[in-house]
């Protein structure tokens, strides 16, 4: 079976804005900032392309926490709202 290979429509260190075209490729998962649409992958926020063995990642340029399985937290949550935590 042959793998269709991943076309970058970026560089490594691009500063991309929401909704940019990054490339096209197979459907996997790619950073939180990158959405697919079929075969597109978009920026969803303004940051920096990071492309690390051929896979692309945006570093955004202003960011909340996103928190990813297996993060070590040190802390006591006591509110959790919408779109923070205390």
């Amino acid at each position: 079976m042959e793998t269709q290979k991943l076309e970058l429509y970026v560089q490594n260190m691009d500063i991309v804005v929401p909704g940019d075209l990054i490339g096209e490729g197979e459907p996997e998962e790619y950073s939180p900032y990158i959405h697919v649409e079929g075969r597109k992958l978009f920026s969803t926020v303004l940051g920096i392309v990071e492309i690390k063995e051929g896979k692309p990642r945006i570093i955004p340029l202003h960011t909340t926490y996103i928190p990813q399985v297996n993060d070590l937290v040190i802390g006591i949550i006591v509110d959790v709202g919408h779109s923070y935590w205390t």
